[in-house]
């Protein structure tokens, strides 16, 4: 399948963030469908292909897109972001409405986008999951829980066994017991249970 369009991604691909992940699953996404894609400002594939209609989709922090100058090589611009809270910064705001659209990988994204202002197309475009990525190698670890239970294992290393029983404790508000982890004999790490 050919498309009468060509996708530049920026965005932080080679990170090994959950960010620089989700960057790499959307190129590979899009890739999977035919769409031709250059990471970065590949200029000798945008070159070749100039006939091509030029999409950038920018996987940054918005408030870092110099949309003026974007516009002077793409015709479309899509901002690829994510929020936690109910509300964008405000710095965001400015940028993202002077795009063509933006996607976002879930409808509380959406809803926050919508509710800072932004008057653009807003497309929700959920997060991938590569399966084999996250096919677990080791074996379970024994549990010996009670019916209804749910355990969660949390590991932190700090040089400080004192701090780092404290800032667990701190962590998780006294909900969980928190003991060392049998596995570490330097008491760095701790688990929660």
């Amino acid at each position: 399948m050919t498309f009468s369009y060509r996708v530049v991604w920026k965005g932080p691909v080679n990170r090994a963030s959950g960010l620089g992940i989700a960057s790499r699953e959307y190129v590979r996404a899009l890739r999977r469908q035919g769409v031709e894609v250059a990471v970065g400002t590949d200029r000798n594939r945008m070159i070749r292909n100039a006939k091509k209609h030029k999409v950038l989709i920018y996987h940054h922090s918005p408030d870092t897109l110099d949309i003026r100058n974007e516009r002077k090589q793409f015709q479309t611009i899509i901002v690829n972001t994510v929020w936690e809270t109910t509300r964008i910064p405000k710095r965001w705001v400015g940028p993202i409405n002077q795009a063509d659209a933006v996607c976002v990988p879930s409808l509380h994204n959406k809803q926050a986008l919508r509710n800072s202002g932004i008057k653009i197309p807003i497309y929700l475009v959920p997060h991938g999951v590569h399966a084999r990525s996250f096919t677990p190698r080791k074996k379970k670890l024994p549990s010996k829980k009670k019916q209804g239970e749910i355990r969660f294992y949390l590991r932190i290393r700090i040089s400080a066994p004192q701090k780092s029983r404290s800032l667990a404790e701190g962590l998780l508000g006294g909900v969980f017991r928190v003991r060392q982890c049998p596995i570490d004999h330097q008491n760095q790490r701790i688990c929660a249970l």
